[in-house]
């Protein structure tokens, strides 16, 4: 059984039918989403993207719009890299924008890794959502103050706007980082998600399954 399937199983327990439960985007929660027609299922669920709308409605499962909901329960996510203390690094498949605004929303917040995510130190490039109109105007104030900004070419968000990945860039302070990168014009939100951290991890491996709780 894969790191994915043992760490979805385990969050399969979490979901309870008076929920308001959201779920993240990739291939960690994909898997979850293949196990969710097993259990009694929360009447809302709400969608991080695209991509996890159609892996729903693949299993017969409806979404309901986000504009629709005022907190969420229990939100499942998953991360390109994290620390032990929650704080994460994502938007490598582009959705971190209403992820970040899913994770903001949620009394509680759970992510699906598995031990080659768990890292003491950043070095996954920072994704930054961006207005395409300013993309060149960003990246200079990128470039000026934080690493080399790359545009992601041939790649689109959901919102129909395009991402900037930064590598070079200090992760000493992640928090003071993600608050910098916000007051830049024109940037949307970028992947570091400090202010609102993971509360707990779930983290699959080929023998097992072990939890952090991080706050």
């Amino acid at each position: 059984m894969s790191f994915r399937m043992k760490a979805a199983q385990h969050a399969l327990t979490l979901i309870e039918s008076k929920q308001v439960l959201g779920l993240g985007t990739g291939r960690a929660v994909e898997a979850l989403i293949q196990l969710l027609p097993q259990i009694e299922l929360p009447e809302v669920i709400v969608s991080s993207s695209q991509r996890t709308t159609q892996a729903l409605s693949e299993v017969g499962i409806s979404v309901t719009p986000f504009n629709e909901v005022d907190r969420i329960d229990l939100y499942l996510d998953g991360a390109d890299q994290v620390l032990e203390t929650g704080v994460a690094i994502k938007g490598g498949g582009g959705a971190h924008t209403l992820e970040k605004c899913l994770a903001v929303a949620s009394n509680r917040f759970v992510g699906l890794i598995d031990e080659a995510k768990l890292v003491k130190l950043f070095d996954f490039p920072v994704a930054v959502e961006v207005l395409d109109s300013v993309r060149s105007s960003v990246a200079r104030q990128i470039a000026a103050q934080y690493g080399q900004p790359n545009y992601r070419e041939g790649f689109v968000t959901d919102s129909n706007h395009v991402i900037l990945d930064i590598t070079g860039i200090s992760m000493l302070d992640p928090l003071l980082l993600e608050h910098s990168l916000q007051q830049i014009p024109g940037v949307l939100a970028s992947g570091v998600f400090a202010a609102r951290r993971f509360d707990q991890l779930i983290i699959g491996s080929e023998a097992s399954v072990r939890i952090i709780n991080c706050q």
